[in-house]
């Protein structure tokens, strides 16, 4: 049986533990418990189809960094509710 100890050496992703965060919306914890990326906490605001957004940064990784664009980061709801493209 392999420990989760020697998952983490030879690079195995804990599936369990992948499915558990992204359940949960913990994106921090998915990119650097589960994935191995590094903190990043620099946040980003953007305009997409004229409404202006507030991105979270959540990890970063060799210059690429992912970042969180949740409802709740919408600065203004518009009248109607449709994805924007980004």
């Amino acid at each position: 049986m392999v420990t989760q100890e020697r998952k983490n050496e030879v690079g195995m992703i804990d599936r369990k533990a992948v499915q558990d965060r992204l359940k949960k919306f913990d994106f921090s914890g998915l990119f650097t418990q589960e994935l191995g990326w590094d903190w990043h906490t620099t946040n980003l605001s953007i305009t997409a189809d004229a409404q202006p957004f507030s991105l979270k940064a959540v990890a970063h990784k060799r210059g690429m960094v992912a970042y969180h664009a949740g409802r709740h980061h919408r600065l203004h709801e518009p009248e109607h509710d449709h994805p924007l493209p980004v």
